[in-house]
């Protein structure tokens, strides 16, 4: 009887155990996190060291070797498709330490769960640069 009941008290603690254990994949399935970006209609994107959405000032920033190369700031983080320039829409790209501001383009954002960001954007201007398109992955949401 010993024995049953020490083999039933184990079975329900190793029970407790696995099922309380958090599965760490917070990304969707098939989906590399990260910020994306090109130029000139470039057909292999640079990935950024790091990128986030700031909720208070609906901002996505992407940081390559410690500085800030692409800064998109917007009045809403929803899940839509919002054109970057108008009163409320701005797009940034610093290559060399020399600002590209876009004079026109679209930011999509097709994920917005609260804690990850996801979408597409594209900008242009005139210039030697033309175009800075560019996708984010599940980038964390501060």
């Amino acid at each position: 009887m010993k024995r049953i009941n020490f083999l039933i008290v184990a079975f329900v603690t190793t029970l407790v155990l696995f099922s309380a254990c958090k599965k760490d994949n917070d990304t969707s399935p098939g989906v590399v996190q990260g910020f994306y970006y090109g130029e000139n209609d470039t057909a292999t994107l640079t990935k950024a060291d790091s990128a986030y959405a700031n909720n208070a000032f609906h901002t996505i920033i992407a940081r390559k070797n410690n500085s800030t190369v692409v800064e998109i700031n917007s009045n809403d983080l929803q899940v839509g498709t919002y054109a970057i320039i108008s009163s409320e829409f701005s797009f940034t790209y610093v290559k060399n330490g020399t600002l590209w501001n876009a004079t026109s383009g679209t930011l999509k954002i097709t994920k917005n769960d609260g804690s990850k960001l996801s979408g597409t954007f594209s900008a242009s201007a005139a210039g030697t640069i033309y175009v800075v398109t560019g996708k984010f992955d599940d980038i964390p949401i501060q």
